[in-house]
């Protein structure tokens, strides 16, 4: 839960530091979305907890099977 609550606060320093310096509107949400993307996976990376790639043998089961 932690790793949860970082993760908001680094992307709320973001935003805001994005907001005192007049880079708003819609677009800003679709940035904001990439940074968390970005620090989501970064952190995962670092902990070793992310999933790993798939084999070639079996993302093309993945992909004719849909």
């Amino acid at each position: 839960m932690s790793m949860h609550d970082g993760q908001g606060a680094v992307a709320g320093v973001i935003r805001a530091l994005m907001s005192v310096n007049g880079i708003r509107g819609p677009f800003v949400d679709f940035m904001i979305i990439g940074a968390r993307l970005v620090i989501d996976q970064t952190l995962k990376n670092w902990m070793g907890t992310g999933a790993l790639p798939c084999d070639s043998g079996s993302l093309v089961a993945r992909v004719f099977w849909l």
